[in-house]
């Protein structure tokens, strides 16, 4: 869901991420070959909720590191 008060007040950069942060939990869902998987119904793709690509608690990464999925983001966000 997006909070309209919050998109009031953001930042055009903040909304424009929050939006692109949403966009990305649509995921399509593919077959053994990679190819989209259509709906018999609507002739269209089929989709999901994809969830995030990094889901950890500062905690846990302060005592005990950052696995693989933290140390991916902590190189892309360089």
């Amino acid at each position: 869901t997006i909070d309209a008060s919050y998109c009031d007040q953001a930042t055009d950069r903040d909304f424009c991420a929050l939006i692109e942060h949403e966009l990305y939990h649509i995921g399509v869902e593919r077959d053994e070959d990679g190819d989209p998987l259509i709906s018999e119904m609507t002739g269209l793709p089929k989709h999901y909720l994809a969830g995030h690509d990094v889901e950890e608690f500062v905690g846990v990464v302060k005592r005990w590191g950052a696995d693989e999925s933290v140390k991916r983001l902590i190189e892309v966000a360089k």
